[in-house]
């Protein structure tokens, strides 16, 4: 009765497990079924009595395993697959075991497993969840830490890994204080003390300065809150943002800001470049920070040196041109970042040679107006070459523009300061009078020698004192009136120029010669005359007296050529009563020749006599009468020779006109002598016009020509001798066509 009572006490526990128990005979038939074994699998106690437990197996595989599992070892736990009375499938985690009698003999198994179907699915979920949550961390753009509460790192996402540079292995060996920044490592370490302190469900917005691994800066902003653990901080959780660049454009544009209001502001060179150096260096290093500007590509001016690193931090000096940093900078002309090794790659290369101390990094960017590099803007490190870097480089680019338009304003400044002074030093010093004229006020202004003249000339003080409102004039009367038609006019944009004659108060004529131009504003807008005046007094005397003297001598001269013509007809005249007892006709021929030469002089000093200008001579109205006068000389020629006369207007000078004259003389001569037969019509041409500086002369006829055995320039006529001589002396060429007639042409220079 007790053995009945045990067991029916056991079966109400085995019943009441919440477990699937399944036990199992030798043989593997079931034996034992409880009810949580049937509610789970859909079958009852009596359908699996004493069928194999494989019934439940969804896989005779892992059947086959469990029970290989449990002849091994005894036991077998772990999951498995089973399958429902309605073939649904579920996964349960069992712990099997091999029964033994009180005789150490095998007489079954037992299996305890429960259902972890459901389990499972929420355990996969939650793994999913981590992950998606933890993809989520590692994919963010936003920088993500988690630290103990004494600052040691526990996790970084990968955008905070690639921001600051380092490795995971490298992470778990930092204390969150050793990726702080120094620039803001106090302000950390007390923002951390007051997160430490904070309640929990409190969220602190921060910004603060990391430093990467390669010691450069980048700035971060977000909220930083306390993860408790039974009401207790374990750790703060920051997620952050990189605002590096968004900082960086903001320190530009206040730099940039900045500067052009110190450009503004600032009127002295040095006091703007260290206003910049000092804007520039609140964002970059300009420890060593230096401008450059090439003069007339001879040398270069440095307006502006500082350097910590000497006793005198600012200077300005000027050296000659040579292979230096900023040469090289100007010949790139495009900005660089070198650093000491490309320093003494291009010493090697002989692209620059070495002045002064080595470099660590070195930045130049090329000051450039209309795209012409004037000159060189830098920054330098001799010991940290990380101290500067790209952003430097940038941040000098972004000056660089406002930086060169300063530059050349001072360079220009400076150069019309100088040139303002020696004008200045030109106009005090000229005795030429210099003032300008107001419509309103008058005279405004003026050099000494002005002050000087209105005193003597009218015995008044110039006075520039602004406290003095009434117009500045100094003329009077008739002489007043002129001066205002010429200023009005002068107004009206038209210069002046006239001669000034006037008495000073003691009596003296004072001429001057005078200029007024229009002084224009920036609006195109006439605001002032400028005048200019200097002393003719002397000059126009002597102008007036030697006009005097030269009439006196214009009348001698004219007399002169008068008397020669009239000399040279008398000798004319003697030679043609000569005529009248010369019986011989070659002794007849050789005396109107001579006659006829003389005749040629003769109409040189009338053209003279007649003219106003002794230094030239109408030379083509002279051909004209010469010629006429030699056809009718001969008079047997005068209706069968015809003239024709091609002459543009040319002036000679006297040394010119005779030697002319008389080859043109010579040569019309021996056409109407030799070149027609008897009683033959005839042309003689003459040509005469300017070409290149050079004066052509051609006298042809279109008659017999020379004999071919002469040589016409060396032969025995008296006439083609002289013409010869003549070309000679007037340093002409002469050359002859002899194919139609005799062409003669001449070509000589006519200034000489």
């Amino acid at each position: 009765i007790q053995l009945i009572e045990n067991q029916k006490y056991t079966q109400n526990i085995i019943n009441s497990s919440l477990d699937i128990i399944c036990t199992s005979d030798k043989k593997g038939n079931i034996i034992e079924f409880n009810s949580a074994a049937e509610k789970t699998f859909g079958y009852s106690y009596k359908e699996t009595k004493n069928k194999n437990v494989e019934l439940i197996y969804a896989s005779k595989k892992e059947y086959k395993t469990v029970n290989k599992k449990l002849k091994e070892d005894g036991s077998f736990i772990g999951e498995i697959k089973n399958i429902r009375k309605n073939g649904e499938l579920f996964t349960s985690f069992l712990t099997a075991s091999v029964l033994y009698n009180e005789k150490g003999e095998e007489i079954g198994t037992m299996g305890v497993s429960r259902d972890i179907t459901k389990l499972k699915e929420a355990k996969k979920q939650i793994i999913e969840s981590e992950e998606k949550y933890r993809d989520l961390f590692e994919n963010a753009i936003d920088l993500i830490q988690s630290v103990d509460m004494e600052g040691n790192i526990l996790y970084v996402n990968e955008a905070w890994k690639k921001a600051t540079g380092f490795s995971e292995k490298e992470i778990k060996t930092k204390n969150i204080f050793e990726i702080i920044h120094p620039d803001s490592l106090e302000k950390s370490k007390a923002i951390f003390e007051e997160i430490r302190e904070s309640k929990e469900g409190s969220i602190r917005k921060i910004s603060l300065d990391l430093k990467t691994k390669k010691g450069k800066k980048i700035i971060v902003e977000g909220n930083v809150s306390l993860k408790f653990k039974d009401g207790i901080p374990e750790s703060t959780r920051s997620i952050l943002r990189d605002i590096t660049d968004e900082f960086w454009d903001k320190s530009l544009q206040n730099l940039y800001n900045n500067v052009a209001k110190i450009v503004t502001e600032k009127a002295n060179a040095l006091d703007i470049y260290e206003g910049v150096r000092q804007e520039l260096g609140k964002i970059i290093n300009t420890d060593v920070f230096a401008i450059s500007y090439l003069l007339e590509n001879k040398a270069l001016y440095f307006p502006y040196d500082y350097d910590t690193t000497r006793k005198v931090f600012i200077t300005t000096r000027t050296r000659e041109k040579r292979k230096g940093l900023n040469e090289y900078f100007i010949k790139l002309g495009k900005s660089k970042i070198l650093y000491n090794e490309d320093f003494i790659k291009l010493i090697k290369e002989g692209s620059i040679e070495t002045f002064g101390r080595e470099f660590a990094v070195f930045i130049g960017v090329p000051l450039k107006i209309k795209n012409k590099v004037i000159g060189i803007v830098s920054v330098q490190s001799f010991e940290d070459r990380n101290i500067l870097d790209e952003k430097s480089q940038q941040a000098l680019e972004f000056i660089s523009g406002a930086l060169a338009l300063v530059v050349q304003r001072k360079q220009n400044e400076n150069l019309i300061s100088k040139q303002s002074k020696r004008l200045n030093s030109i106009i005090e010093n000229s005795t030429h009078l210099f003032w300008t004229y107001d419509k309103n006020k008058g005279v405004t202004s003026s050099n000494k020698n002005f002050v000087k003249y209105i005193k003597t000339a009218y015995n008044k003080k110039v006075d520039f004192n602004k406290n003095i409102t009434e117009k500045k004039r100094y003329s009077q009367g008739e002489n007043k009136k002129f001066w205002d038609k010429k200023y009005e006019e002068a107004f009206d944009g038209k210069q002046q120029y006239f001669v000034s004659r006037r008495k000073t108060i003691k009596g003296e004529e004072v001429i001057k010669e005078v200029f007024l131009n229009p002084i224009y504003s920036n609006e195109g807008k006439i605001v002032e005359i400028s005048g200019i005046a200097h002393d003719i007094t002397i000059k126009t005397h002597s102008r007036e007296k030697l006009k005097e003297s030269l009439k006196e001598k214009e009348v001698l001269l004219k007399e002169v050529h008068h008397r020669v013509k009239n000399n040279l007809q008398v000798i004319s005249s003697i030679l043609n009563l000569q005529t009248s007892y010369v019986k011989d006709k070659k002794t007849l021929d050789i005396l109107r020749e001579s006659q006829n030469r003389i005749k040629t002089m003769s109409f040189i000093h009338e053209s003279l006599y007649q003219s106003t200008d002794f230094s030239n001579i109408d030379f083509s109205q002279y051909i004209v009468s010469l010629s006429k006068n030699l056809v009718h000389s001969y008079g047997i020629y005068d209706e069968l020779v015809e003239l024709n006369l091609l002459i543009e207007t040319v002036s000679l000078n006297l040394d010119l006109s005779i030697p002319c004259g008389l080859i043109i003389n010579e040569l019309v001569s021996n056409a109407l002598k030799y070149a027609f037969s008897e009683n033959k019509k005839g042309e003689i041409k003459i040509e005469l016009f300017e070409k290149k500086g050079n004066v052509n002369l051609i006298v042809q006829d279109n008659g017999l020509g020379l004999p071919k055995e002469i040589n016409y320039k060396e032969t025995a006529s008296l006439g083609l001798q002289l013409v010869m001589t003549l070309v000679e002396q007037i340093d002409g060429v002469i050359t002859l066509d002899n194919t139609k007639g005799a062409k003669y042409t001449i070509i000589f220079k006519k200034e000489q």
